[in-house]
């Protein structure tokens, strides 16, 4: 299991990328700002996910998350699942 800082969960890549990191046993933890302008609901989270406001705009912010939630992988490599 690898735990996992994403940012941009709430938009479509990052909600399937969340979705299937957690669907693969990984915990997936989730910097957002929850800005009104962004989320005209909320997005829908997965079970397990950790999610708190932060903005990435935000140095301070930026800086502190790898140390609030540290990652145990900074770049995951992602591969499409074979065809058959």
């Amino acid at each position: 299991m690898l735990i996992l800082l994403v940012t941009g969960d709430a938009g479509f890549i990052g909600s399937h990328n969340v979705t299937a990191l957690t669907g693969a046993g990984h915990a997936v933890r989730v910097p957002d700002a929850q800005l009104p302008s962004a989320h005209r609901t909320a997005p829908r989270i997965p079970p397990g996910v950790d999610r708190r406001h932060a903005d990435v705009r935000d140095r301070a912010a930026v800086t502190h998350a790898p140390r609030a939630w540290p990652p145990s992988a900074t770049r995951p490599r992602w591969s499409a699942p074979a065809r058959t």
